[in-house]
């Protein structure tokens, strides 16, 4: 991913969606807000005990350098599910129960909130269609980049090979711990998955980011297409925000994607 600092506001891009100029795209980090105390400082966590004037104002200094306004955005709702809203109208305002949003709508952003799941980046570079997933390990268990996937090709006629995807920063497989739960309901679905765990005592440290690549080439897109941030939330917990390093003493961080 490609570090960017614009007016003080740091954030971070994959090289392969900076290479088409229909889009426009970012996850934000801790950098760069207005917030102070473990909110600071860019904290754009709607429901927190930071002042709502802090956070307005953050969401305000983030949008303005993809030329946003607050009323130009749908936010997401975490519901940990794998519904996708198709948005088809501006106005929309039924968006909850969806962890994804997908549309074809010009200088209109997509929004979902983030603080260790994984944010998932999609673009049809031929077709011009954006959508935005929040993909913690049930929403990967369900299996939310495949509904995406088939949003792109029943709503919009897209085609696999034209599908991008930015696999964005979450908490990795090196600080991922997780139980047997989680580890049982993916094997319960394939073997294959075995190899995105690795026990450790009676826990297993888990790689979402490779299992959600795993899901969405075994969907049909390309693997070079796939593009996988390195970032570790929880080993880099300076920049962003984690709840497993932090708690409930965080703020979140957004990933936002927008049609030009």
């Amino acid at each position: 991913m490609k570090k960017r600092i614009v007016n003080n506001v740091e954030y971070l891009t994959f090289k392969n969606f900076n290479k088409h100029r229909f889009l426009k795209h970012g996850f934000s980090t801790r950098h760069g807000g207005v917030s102070e105390g473990y909110f600071s400082s860019m904290n754009l966590r709607l429901e927190s005990s930071d002042s709502k004037e802090n956070v307005k104002r953050n969401f305000e200094i983030f949008l303005d350098i993809f030329d946003l306004k607050r009323d130009n955005a749908m936010f997401s709702d975490q519901v940990h599910d794998n519904k996708i809203l198709v948005v088809t109208n501006k106005n929309e305002i039924n968006c909850s129960d969806f962890d994804g949003l997908i549309t074809d709508l010009s200088d209109f952003g997509l929004i979902t909130f983030h603080a260790d799941c994984v944010p998932v980046f999609f673009a049809d570079v031929k077709k011009k269609v954006i959508g935005v997933a929040h993909s913690g390990w049930k929403g990967t268990s369900l299996n939310i980049s495949f509904e995406m996937i088939s949003k792109f090709k029943n709503v919009y006629n897209s085609e696999l090979k034209d599908i991008i995807v930015g696999i964005g920063p979450s908490i990795g497989g090196c600080c991922y711990e997780v139980g047997k739960e989680v580890y049982d309901e993916f094997i319960l679905k394939s073997d294959l998955y075995n190899e995105f765990f690795e026990k450790k005592n009676e826990k297993y440290m888990f790689d979402l980011k490779r299992t959600i690549e795993f899901d969405l080439i075994r969907a049909g897109i390309k693997k070079e297409n796939i593009e996988i941030s390195n970032y570790c939330t929880k080993c880099d917990s300076d920049l962003f925000f984690s709840h497993r390093a932090h708690g409930l003493k965080r703020g979140s961080m957004v990933a936002l994607i927008v049609k030009q």
